[in-house]
């Protein structure tokens, strides 16, 4: 069986602070490069080492907290990426309850817009 190879082109990138000679998150606007000829804009977070390289995980980055995630995406939206118009992103309202809307794009709760796109 042969494995599909895959290249990423990165457009823009944005990193957490970090202290100098530390590991950093970083999100990324960039472009999947299939060999099949087909290509995918997107979004993902990667982890930069120390000394600047990338830590390519098999797409996987781990995210330390949703803290450092959701500055990182708030970051992209004001500097205008993929906006597409089909959804706003707000900071929730300060609230002692856990209880938020759920994210809708055209009309539709992100998780269903998910599954549907996923079949």
């Amino acid at each position: 069986m042969r494995l599909m190879q895959t290249r990423v082109k990165v457009f823009d990138e944005i990193r957490d602070h970090r202290r100098a000679g530390e590991w950093c998150l970083a999100f990324q606007r960039v472009r999947y490069l299939y060999d099949t000829g087909e290509s995918q804009d997107g979004f993902r977070f990667i982890w930069r080492r120390e000394n600047d390289t990338q830590q390519a995980a098999r797409g996987q980055a781990r995210i330390p907290d949703l803290e450092s995630a959701l500055r990182l995406i708030h970051r992209a939206v004001e500097r205008n990426w993929g906006n597409t118009g089909q959804f706003e992103l707000a900071a929730p309202e300060t609230s002692d309850s856990c209880d938020y809307d759920p994210i809708e794009i055209r009309g539709e709760p992100l998780s269903a817009s998910i599954a549907r796109e996923r079949r």
